[in-house]
């Protein structure tokens, strides 16, 4: 009796698998799209000076949308913007760039003063965020660093998207796009605990925001990545599960014009969304071990570069 339970048990979780990957996959294939001018002329980039947010900024402007690139370097943004210019779209959108350290609040009310000067706001990718150094137990967290975290990857994604919502649902469309983590959809992620966490927190919050906005046309997904090669991944070989941010921009982007049924949270890149799918497939007790066997030796690794 208790073996057929298990039994049961086991085949509903690989059904729930097979066919969120199936839906998933059909739907990338099969949905009809719609280009990014078709939610509005402006589109807002955070963190827009290294890696996805670049990378997101750049590819927007290919597409013909004015830009408005956030970050806390000026220098790379002006670089970033520079980079823009040089690809001699025609008609040359305009570029806005704003100098915003996320982990200030005191500058929000500076930067919505800004935004509010934008007519047809269309796009907002929350891309700007922090990450750990290297796998830590949670006890071993600098206390300025976990602030840190929620400041920037949890208050500076609703900042944002409050200060936008507004014009969006006047305009009746709009999309709004979270960058998050793998480790936000996996069975555990220990040493990243409070990383996850502000990540999960942002899949519920889109979640939950996708329903109150579909009435007003507005689009609001929490995009999953696993392994991009930025500086913070310190990935620099490509693979056919490790991309640079160019090629993940342009999933990301494509992926959040398809129309037809809207996931609030997806993988845009499909070879992200089979490891997601086979990684939640393995019994929760071996996948505790596996992870905390796998981050604890990075831990330790790193622990003795920073030794040596």
């Amino acid at each position: 009796m208790i073996s057929n339970i298990f039994t049961l048990i086991g085949q509903i979780s690989i059904f729930q698998y097979v066919y969120a990957l199936f839906t998933s996959l059909y739907t990338s294939a099969f949905r009809s799209s719609k280009k990014p001018r078709d939610f509005g002329k402006w589109a807002i980039v955070t963190g827009a000076t290294d890696g996805i947010g670049k990378a997101m900024a750049i590819e927007l402007y290919k597409h013909g949308l004015n830009l408005m690139i956030i970050g806390r370097n000026k220098g790379k943004l002006s670089n970033t913007a520079l980079e823009m210019r040089n690809l001699q779209i025609y008609p040359e959108p305009e570029i806005k760039e704003v100098v915003m350290d996320f982990s200030d609040p005191s500058g929000y009310d500076q930067l919505n003063e800004e935004i509010k000067k934008l007519d047809d706001i269309g796009i907002l990718v929350n891309n700007a965020g922090v990450g750990y150094p290297y796998p830590q137990y949670f006890d071993e967290l600098d206390v300025s660093l976990i602030n840190e975290i929620i400041d920037v990857n949890i208050r500076g994604v609703f900042m944002m998207t409050k200060m936008v919502y507004g014009k969006m649902k006047e305009q009746r469309r709009g999309a709004i796009l979270c960058i998050g983590s793998g480790f936000s959809e996996l069975t555990s992620a220990p040493l990243y605990s409070i990383y996850a966490s502000s990540k999960k927190a942002i899949q519920n919050f889109c979640n939950n925001l996708q329903i109150e906005s579909s009435a007003y046309n507005i689009v609001v997904q929490c995009q999953i990545l696993f392994i991009v090669m930025t500086k913070l991944s310190k990935m620099k070989k490509e693979t056919l599960f490790v991309i640079p941010p160019q090629k993940m921009a342009q999933e990301s982007i494509r992926e959040l014009c398809k129309g037809g049924l809207i996931w609030s949270t997806i993988c845009p890149y499909w070879a992200h969304k089979l490891q997601l799918i086979f990684a939640n497939l393995i019994p929760t007790f071996i996948w505790n071990s596996l992870i905390l066997w796998k981050l604890r030796s990075i831990r330790d690794r790193a622990l003795k570069k920073k030794v040596a």
